[in-house]
Order: C-alpha cells, then structure tokens, then sequence
C-alpha cells in the first residue's frame, strides 16, 4: 500500500523537487532540503556549500544525512551487531558559465550498530566530501545506493561559488550547524554538524549560522549584519472537510506570510582590519516552533554588496515522529467531538494528561487489545503524514496530512495545474473524491507543495461515518 501510494504521490508531483521560480533576491535564499520520504529506499537529504581557502582556492562541501531507519540492517552472526552497506555516488556539474560535468566519484561506507533498537530511531549518517571548483553555479547529484536491498534513490542541489578574485567582499552560502541536547561524552555528540533540512527538530541544543567571507583589503569599511526573522504562520489542524474553507488571502489560506515577520536577532559585525578568508559565526538563541529566516548583507556605506539567506522550519523535538503525550493528545483532534477534545486539552500538566488520554482511548474502544491495534493504526498515520506532507506545519496539520490519516491512502490522485483530487473507491463517487487546490506564495514560490481542501457540506455523512469507525474500531 505504502508503494503504491508513493507512486501516485509521485505521479501527482507532491513529492518532486521544487525549486519555483524565483526573483534575483530568492535566488539567493536557501531553504534547505526538502527531501521526500519514501518507504524502504534509502532516503537522505543533502546540502552543498561555498568552500573559500586562505590562498584564493574556492570548491564546494557536499553534506549528506542518511537517517538509519530508511536502510537495511543485517545481523553479523555471533557478534551481536548489525551492519548496513551503502554506495554513495557524487556528481558535481557545473551549469554556467561553461556548463560541464566537473567532478564524479563514488564511496562506499559500512554502519555498524551494536543495538538494532538503534535502526528505527532518529539517527542518522552523516556523509562529508570536499571537492575544489572555480567561480561559477553547479548542480550537485546525489545517488545513495542500499547494498543490501538493491534500492537506490538519487538527489539534487545547486550551488554559487563567488569570484573571489574580483570581488571586494565575497560571501558564501550560509551553513547551519546545530548540536544536540543529549547527554553524553562522545565528540560527535558534543560538536556542531551541519543541518541541510528545512524542517529541523525541537531537541537541537545549540544553532548557529556560519558564513565564510574573502576580504581583499583590510583597509574597508565594510559591515556585516545578520538578521534572524520569524514569519507568521498558520499552526492550526486542518478543520473537517465539511466546514468553510479558509478565505483567500487569510493565514489559514496562504500558510507562512513572508511579508509579515518579527525580528528575533540583529547582529552587526565591523569588518575593518580583516583581509582574506575568514569564517564569521552567529549563535542563534533558542528557538520555539515556527517558521524563520537567517538574512546576512554584507554592506558598504549605504550599498549592499551581497545578500544571502536561509529559511527553516522549527518543528517538534521528535519530528517526525510523535512522542510526547502533548502531540499524542493534540493529534486526537480529527476523531474527537470539539467538546472531547477541548476537555483533554484542558489538562496542562503530563501525568494528568496522560490518564485524560488513556481514560479516553478506553471509553472509545474498552477491548484493549482492540484499541491498541486501533492507536497504532491511527499514530503511524499521523507519522506517515509528517512525512509525505510537512511543510511550514507538521504534515499530520495540513489538509491532505487530515484526509491521509482519516481515509488512508486514496485509490487514485488526479493531478491537473492547479490542484489534485483524491479518489477513494470509484472516480466518479463524488462523495468519496477530495479536491485540493494548489496555492501560490505571494512572493511567487514555497520551498515547498501547499494544498488547500476545497470543503463542502456534502462531505458531512462520510466524514461523520469515518470519524465514528475510528471510533468504534472498525477502520481498516
């Protein structure tokens, strides 16, 4: 079933690359990567970075995160530990201004774990590859080959290296680089690794933005200002199929407004004095859930002499996965009266939340061997849907993320310029048939897909009829 509805997803265009088109000043944001689940392929994301060296040479970081949970593990018999095989294989292409392949070249790497526990978690292989290049835009292919499944999935990213030989002031690409809360007394732990997602977890203990600039004279009166901005977004889940759709032009319509923002940092850092390459850090403050954008300008005067970017996302400390009692109970919202749900909302502290909780799933379905298999069904939906559908909210909040985890999977995706519908059962059942439109960013392109479920009161009676198997028990 996951197959073939990632095939549909694919056929739909949910789940391609997208890069839009973008203004001059968009060219240079970067949103991070929005790398598509698929399930049993060896899924990772990756970002590519400006490399500037002390003497002038210029090339590109190739970083690659490849979570354990998307590869195969084998037991090594005797020893107690599980070994998974990969192949990485790089391409590095250069677009303009002549364009040519400039660099392949291929690795293989072995992971080894000593508890499979560890197979399903969050963990992730992190992939490092430097290469030298000239001034110029290239395209950076991926392709991470499973040895022991046979699956492969390929991936792509840009990258500008700046002329650093003609320019006053060059600056690279912005890196983020986050270090994580855990306790514990391993370096790779302790130590800062790049974050190449757009959508990053709650549970990173430190963030920071990091830039690399080539300076030909010291004597300048150069300025280097970094601006962190959270955007206005929509973080409500999507409200049933029979209600009103949102209006256009309101948040719960557009999502993320990138015109309406709050400044959370500004930092300005005086360049004089300083002469060729040097890496300028900014450490983030704590962050809570929400949508951001770390901005350096590098300024002369009153002129801007280079404007970079990087968007991000904020999102639960187990994105993708639902841990806390919090989100377990808050994703409850799709099959609970309003009445109900308020009530176990109500409830701030975790132990009285929990017995709430429990108390709830027991009176909906008091065979507890029924209502387990239920709660699993129901929480691997909602996990499935961060997945496939998040974007500037978790998936499981977003319109098609509520119709995924009521309905499952649709038979059919019809696909057109300006939206999708979801078929369940005969095409031509337009009770069974959900219609979602694609919305537009008014500033001309999202880092990512944004669908819109046009509602209808006809949907009342099978809304009402799936909320009531959910539960009752009687989904499948």
């Amino acid at each position: 079933m996951s197959k073939r509805f990632y095939t549909l997803l694919l056929f739909a265009g949910i789940v391609v690359a997208i890069n839009g088109c973008k203004t001059t000043q968009q060219a240079n944001i970067d949103s991070g990567d929005m790398a598509v689940y698929r399930p049993g392929y060896p899924n990772f994301t990756m970002g590519a970075y400006t490399m500037m060296h002390p003497d002038e040479n210029t090339g590109i970081n190739v970083y690659l995160d490849i979570p354990y949970s998307g590869l195969i593990f084998k037991s090594n018999n005797g020893k107690h530990t599980f070994t998974s095989k990969i192949e990485i294989t790089l391409r590095i292409i250069r677009v303009d201004p002549q364009p040519s392949q400039q660099h392949s070249k291929s690795f293989t790497k072995e992971i080894t774990v000593n508890n499979y526990n560890e197979t399903t978690g969050l963990k992730t292989y992190h992939f490092q590859y430097s290469v030298l290049a000239g001034p110029g835009n290239y395209r950076i292919v991926a392709l991470v080959n499973d040895d022991q499944s046979g699956k492969y999935i390929n991936h792509m990213v840009s990258c500008t290296i700046p002329n650093v030989n003609k320019e006053s002031l060059a600056g690279g690409s912005i890196r983020l680089l986050g270090k994580s809360n855990k306790k514990s007394t391993s370096a790779t732990l302790q130590k800062f690794e790049p974050e190449v997602n757009y959508n990053l977890s709650k549970s990173i203990d430190s963030l920071k933005a990091s830039i690399q600039l080539h300076l030909k004279s010291a004597d300048n009166n150069d300025q280097l200002t970094m601006r962190l901005f959270r955007f206005r977004t929509d973080t409500m889940p999507a409200s049933p199929p029979n209600y009103i759709s949102p209006t256009q032009g309101s948040l719960g319509y557009i999502g993320i407004n990138y015109k309406k923002n709050d400044t959370v940092q500004t930092v300005d850092r005086n360049l004089h004095g300083l002469q060729g390459t040097i890496s300028v850090d900014f450490i983030l403050p704590r962050l809570k859930e929400g949508n951001y954008r770390v901005q350096i300008t590098g300024q002369r005067k009153d002129s801007t002499i280079f404007y970079k970017a990087r968007d991000f996302s904020i999102k639960s400390p187990g994105y993708p996965h639902v841990k806390t009692i919090y989100e377990l109970a808050d994703a409850m919202v799709y099959i609970t009266y309003p009445k109900e749900y308020k009530r176990l909302m109500s409830y701030h502290s975790p132990d009285s939340l929990k017995q709430a909780f429990d108390a709830l799933w027991g009176k909906l379905i008091p065979n507890k061997n029924l209502a387990k298999s239920v709660i699993n069904t129901y929480y691997s939906r909602v996990e499935a849907a961060n997945k496939y559908f998040s974007s500037y909210k978790e998936g499981w909040k977003t319109d098609p993320g509520m119709i995924y985890i009521l309905y499952g999977p649709p038979d059919n995706i019809e696909q057109n310029i300006d939206g999708m519908t979801w078929y369940y059962g005969s095409m031509s059942d337009n009770v069974n048939a959900f219609y979602f439109r694609k919305i537009t960013s008014y500033d001309g392109y999202f880092p990512y897909h944004h669908y819109i479920l046009i509602r209808s009161m006809a949907y009342m009676q099978s809304y009402m009829n799936q909320v009531d198997d959910w539960r009752t028990g009687y989904i499948h």
